[in-house]
């Protein structure tokens, strides 16, 4: 009988040796699985800036474009404003030399 318990403590200790080897084996399986979620982590972080960058950066070069053509168009504006302007100026400018060459002769 002493043989028999001999035995099933062997048995018991291997068993107990195997469980050891199995949890350590867990323990590096999680580390392993922890850096390799982090390192996806990084990854999708990295590739959701750069898609969120490359958004703004359209949109910004969209904007861009459009005050260039709105500016564009308002300095057209100012530039008809302005001859419209001298224009007046010029003829307003006529009739007042006119009106003081009929004041100087009496006219």
């Amino acid at each position: 009988m002493t043989s028999a318990v001999e035995e099933a403590i062997k048995v018991l200790e291997g068993f107990e040796s195997e469980l050891e080897k199995i949890k350590q084996e867990a323990v590096e399986a999680k580390k392993s699985l922890l850096r390799k979620v982090s390192e996806e982590g990084e990854t999708a972080k990295a590739e959701a800036l750069a898609k969120a960058q490359a958004v703004a950066d359209e949109r910004i070069r969209r904007a861009r474009n459009e005050a260039d053509g709105e500016a564009s168009s308002i300095i057209a504006r100012g530039d008809q404003s302005v001859k419209t302007l001298e224009e007046r100026i010029s003829k307003k400018n006529k009739e007042a030399v006119e009106l003081v060459v009929k004041e100087l002769l009496g006219d």
